[in-house]
């Protein structure tokens, strides 16, 4: 079982690598005196430089979370991912109506959280990050939404580690 999971990895990170790298714009041509203009002719198609699924190159992955982890309790909780941004975008937090992430930071620098798309979000630039934020509430809530780009989660509950792993598709958590 193990095996075939790392074979899958593996073979998945191939495909990403591979689109990725095939959808990539080159842009180490462009004549050096067009070099000033590059930003110009660029604006507004940054998400060319995102990888692109195999089976839609219409749609541009430029947000990539890792794994989420979030930990709840009864005063409150936290939440951390690693984040891996190709262009200016929004990222959506866990959270949303009764759970408004506090205190959220990207590599240590506290940033405002909106409200977008019905869920709360941040602005971030391109790069690796690492967010992180706390909720505050009463009691422990029933249901917590995280955003569905987020496949992975690790989940503590009270300070035990509750198996999410049998459920491959969440995106709201019962507690």
């Amino acid at each position: 079982m193990k095996k075939s999971i790392l074979i899958l990895s593996a073979s998945v990170l191939f495909v990403i690598n591979v689109a990725y790298a095939g959808n990539m714009p080159d842009t180490s041509t462009i004549p050096g005196p067009l070099v000033p203009w590059k930003a110009w002719v660029l604006h507004g198609e940054e998400k060319h430089f995102c990888p692109v699924p195999y089976n839609d190159p219409d749609e541009y992955l430029c947000v990539w979370p890792s794994r989420i982890e979030l930990g709840l309790n009864r005063p409150g909780g936290y939440f951390s991912q690693r984040l891996l941004v190709f262009t200016e975008g929004w990222n959506c937090l866990p959270g949303g109506n009764g759970q408004w992430p506090r205190d959220v930071y990207v590599d240590g620098k506290k940033t405002a959280v909106v409200f977008r798309d019905k869920r709360p979000c941040i602005k971030i630039g391109p790069g690796r990050h690492v967010i992180k934020g706390r909720f505050v509430w009463h009691r422990l809530p029933d249901m917590i939404q995280i955003p569905a780009s987020s496949g992975l989660l690790t989940l503590y509950v009270n300070g035990k580690r509750i198996d999410v792993s049998g459920h491959p598709l969440i995106q709201s958590i019962f507690v």
